[in-house]
């Protein structure tokens, strides 16, 4: 497992892999890294201690995959973004002529630039894991933080985790894995629709002749004919003029669309009881027993007997009703299909449409994933469906405060209700916005110990720093803060309190 170290050096912030290589002993791996500037992955230099050395790599600016998505937040365009650049960081790396088994996809040294979501990959040449069981690995990462709300991002991620479960994808591209199974409903899906287009231009032409070998009507008679016969035809879904059949072009595309993203109908079918003939059939045993009871009673009390019947007679009688009654019962478990009846329940899944050509697309994928998941295969894959309930980071309700120290900002008290505690810039992943110019988007982060309950401050890469008590803490590094501590978040002071 790899241990990484982290540096501030001025205003740049350094992530630090150890290296077993002396000094002057790079791999030619390594050369290539230091060379040259690689799209999609960290900056990397060498720093040399004591005769041993380590790789430095630039992670300023930028945060890692796994506190990008700490909660369930991770949606389809978030997955559509980690795909695409796993499958570019393969061309860099058949390029420089690297191994892809030495990129490290660990969600904790995928770094993002928050700006532009721009991923950043770890190139380690001693990362001792496969590039297919570390995918596997990343994708459960996903999997565990999807939003859940979020149907496309599920069936495309469900998609995707599938294909690395059987070793059938493209690393080149992922999503053309998903897209593979549907390029021939795809096709057969546009033809039908040019072959629609043409037959209804080929009938506007037809139309056109007929409407101009018409010369006893004058020009304004023929336009307001031709109006009218578009109307008529437009509602009879036959014949149009030129302008309508631009009209009808585009009705026609977003239709095809619409088509190719309709809501999903799940139907379920259910087996239960047949009320009626159940009814009948506790009937008729009720009669049974009742003409015994009544049998009996005539035997046993014949003082009070409605009916004059002997002991034989009524022995025989009961024996009867007793041997009719055990042949109903076993009627009934031979043939319990015939008191049953299947009920069936149909449940829409609609999917939001876009008339964009990637969103027809992404439909077409999700459709084909669901068609997978409801085939024989989905037994084989089931467990997939659990990885939601992994453990996650839990959020805990917490009663403290920051209280301004001085003038320097205009936030006198911020309010810490739960942990983890995200103060910074960026309004969409903080939990409190500080809007000032030397606050990084995210800046610091507080978190609670479960078992000790102890209250710790995280730098989370700022450029200008957090302190506690006077003294910088490194990035990424987790310093435990007590009530009454002073906390320097760039140039503002704080004094942390606990309610």
């Amino acid at each position: 497992m790899i241990q990484e170290k982290y540096l501030r050096d001025n205003t740049n912030n350094y992530m630090i892999l150890e290296s077993p290589e002396k000094p002057g002993e790079e791999s030619y791996q390594i050369k290539m890294l230091l060379k040259n500037t690689l799209s999609k992955f960290l900056p990397v230099s060498l720093k040399s201690i004591n005769n041993s050395q380590s790789y430095c790599y630039d992670i300023s600016s930028k945060q890692p995959l796994s506190r990008m998505y700490e909660g369930n937040n991770i949606t389809n365009d978030d997955v559509i973004n980690i795909a695409m650049h796993i499958s570019q960081i393969t061309c860099v790396v058949n390029e420089y002529l690297l191994e892809l088994d030495y990129v490290v996809l660990n969600a904790r040294l995928i770094y993002m630039n928050i700006s532009d979501k721009a991923l950043y990959f770890t190139y380690y040449p001693y990362y001792e894991k496969d590039f297919g069981e570390s995918l596997r690995q990343l994708f459960e990462f996903v999997l565990e933080h999807l939003d859940h709300n979020d149907k496309k991002a599920v069936m495309l991620t469900y998609g995707i985790y599938q294909k690395i479960l059987q070793n059938d994808y493209n690393i080149d591209n992922l999503l053309n894995n998903i897209l593979e199974d549907n390029e021939k409903e795809n096709h057969e899906e546009n033809g039908n629709l040019y072959e629609n287009e043409k037959i209804y231009e080929n009938k506007n032409l037809d139309r056109k002749e007929n409407i101009n070998k018409k010369d006893n009507i004058n020009e304004k008679e023929n336009l307001d004919n031709r109006e009218s016969i578009n109307i008529k035809t437009s509602l009879n879904g036959q014949d149009m003029d030129s302008h309508s059949r631009n009209s009808t072009k585009e009705s026609l595309k977003n239709h095809h669309i619409i088509e190719s993203v309709m809501s999903e109908v799940i139907e379920d079918e259910k087996e239960v009881r047949n009320i009626n003939l159940f009814i009948v059939f506790m009937a008729v045993k009720a009669l049974f027993v009742i003409i015994m009871i009544f049998t009996a009673f005539n035997v046993i009390l014949p003082r009070y007997r409605m009916i004059k019947i002997g002991l034989v007679p009524a022995a025989i009688l009961i024996a009867l009703f007793l041997i009719a009654y055990k042949l109903v019962d076993i009627f009934y478990e031979k043939n319990k299909s015939c008191f049953t009846k299947i009920v069936k329940n149909k449940e829409e899944v609609e999917y939001a449409v876009s008339v964009a050509k990637m969103d027809t697309i992404f439909s077409n994928i999700y459709k084909g994933v669901t068609d997978k998941l409801s085939t024989k295969n989905q037994a084989e894959y089931a467990c997939t469906q659990l990885l939601s309930d992994f453990l996650k980071e839990s959020t805990l309700s917490i009663n403290c405060r920051l209280l301004a120290q001085d003038d320097s900002s205009n936030e006198k008290e911020i309010a810490i209700r739960e942990t983890p505690f995200i103060i910074g810039s960026y309004t969409s992943k903080c939990n409190y916005v500080l809007s000032d110019k030397l606050i990084s988007r995210m800046h610091l982060r507080f978190t609670k110990e479960k078992s000790s309950g102890a209250y710790f401050v995280e730098d989370l890469n700022s450029t200008n720093g957090t302190y506690v008590n006077g003294d910088k803490i490194e990035p990424n590094q987790k310093v435990q803060i007590k009530d009454s501590d002073i906390l320097k978040i760039a140039v503002m002071q704080y004094r942390f309190t606990i309610d």
